[in-house]
């Protein structure tokens, strides 16, 4: 019998724990008509189990990308041909029957018998509508923020508590010929003499000491030899 560890489940361990857990749950026989669903997924479908059981499964859980539109099909049939766990991408949004929609994560599972042959499938789920509207709104901030950013004649940079870079404006890149993709999620000091990474490294730990903005004056030398300062 092969193993839950490589993503297959038999009948027993799923009506034991499966159903009781944490998740949505949904299960087909083979053709992909419903068998069997727990209250969780009752709650996000908007269709109850007696109401289910026996319609295929398409027309109980119905899912679209959320960046194309497009209809998402239903991993329970390439978990059912392949006999492995099939896991969805990301983007999937769940349209219940009140049309209220909700970002999920989802892959289908078969299920196995006592002689470890296949006899359906197990969709599972998980509500992550949340945690995606806050991933959302952080990227529409951070793109409002480097719009401003970009915008002025300042040298900008933002890094996390370990120094790592997290956001450098153009007028940075323009100063030091660097792109941002080279200090991005990098603390590192490449791009200044070694005067100039002392200087920040200090400047940083005072800035985290302080929990405060630090201005200051920049002077740098540039590949033609031409000395300017900045503001930063």
């Amino acid at each position: 019998m092969k193993a839950k560890s490589e993503g297959l489940i038999t009948r027993d361990w799923f009506s034991k724990t499966l159903l009781t857990m944490g998740e949505a749950v949904i299960t087909t026989d083979l053709k992909g008509s419903v068998t069997s669903m727990n209250k969780i997924a009752e709650k996000l479908t908007g269709w109850s189990f007696s109401e289910s059981i026996g319609k295929h499964v398409d027309r109980i859980w119905n899912a679209i990308d959320d960046q194309t539109l497009l209809k998402k099909e239903n991993p329970v049939y390439q978990a059912i041909l392949y006999d492995k766990r099939i896991m969805m991408s990301n983007h999937t949004v769940l349209l219940a029957r009140d049309n209220s929609q909700r970002f999920i994560v989802d892959s289908a599972v078969p299920i196995h018998d006592d002689s470890d042959k296949i006899i359906g499938c197990a969709l599972i789920f998980r509500d992550v509508t949340e945690l995606s509207l806050s991933k959302n709104k952080l990227f529409e901030n951070e793109g409002l923020l480097k719009g401003i950013m970009d915008n002025t004649s300042q040298i900008i940079y933002i890094k996390d508590l370990k120094g790592n870079y997290r956001l450098i404006n153009k007028k940075k890149e323009e100063i030091y010929t660097i792109k941002s993709k080279e200090l991005i999620g990098k603390a590192t000091m490449s791009h200044l003499t070694k005067a100039e990474g002392r200087e920040s490294k200090r400047l940083h730990l005072e800035v985290i000491n302080k929990k405060q903005l630090v201005e200051f004056e920049q002077v740098i030398r540039h590949p033609d030899l031409t000395v300017h300062a900045y503001h930063t």
